[in-house]
C-alpha cells in the first residue's frame, strides 16, 4: 500500500493529477479543474435535493401531504374508486380514445400493399 501511495505521489498519472492539481510541466491540471466544477455542481444539486426532501418531510406540497396525512390518501382512493365505477365516465373515456384512434388513422398515409385509403369517419 505504501508503494502504491509513493508511486501516486511521485508519478505523473491521472491519480497524481487529481490529488496534487499539477501536471508534469507544473501547469494547473484541467482534469482537476473539471473535477472541481463537477463536484461544485454535485454539491448544489445535493443541496437542492435536501431542500426538496425537507419540504416533503414537513408535509409541504402534494407528495408531502400524501406522506404526512393519511386522510389525503384515503380521499384520493375514494375519488378514484368512484370514477372507476362511473359508467358515464367510462363511456366518455372510451369514446374519446376511439376518436383519437380514428384521427390517427386518418392522418396516416395509405398503405402501398393495396392502395386503399385510410378509414374515413
Amino acid at each position: 500500500m505504501v508503494d502504491i501511495l509513493g508511486e501516486i505521489q511521485k508519478g505523473d498519472g491521472l491519480m497524481h493529477g487529481l490529488i496534487y492539481d499539477k501536471n508534469r510541466d507544473g501547469q494547473k491540471n484541467t482534469i482537476n479543474a473539471d473535477t472541481q466544477q463537477a463536484m461544485k455542481e454535485l454539491r448544489l444539486a445535493s443541496s437542492e435535493l435536501k431542500s426538496i426532501l425537507s419540504k416533503v418531510n414537513h408535509g409541504e406540497g402534494t407528495i408531502g401531504a400524501l406522506l404526512a396525512d393519511p386522510s389525503v390518501y384515503q380521499d384520493l382512493r375514494r375519488l378514484f374508486g368512484k370514477l372507476e365505477r362511473n359508467a358515464l365516465l367510462r363511456h366518455v373515456i372510451r369514446s374519446r380514445i376511439r376518436d383519437l384512434e380514428l384521427e390517427k388513422e386518418a392522418q396516416e398515409p395509405p398503405t402501398k400493399k393495396n392502395n386503399v385509403p385510410a378509414r374515413q369517419k
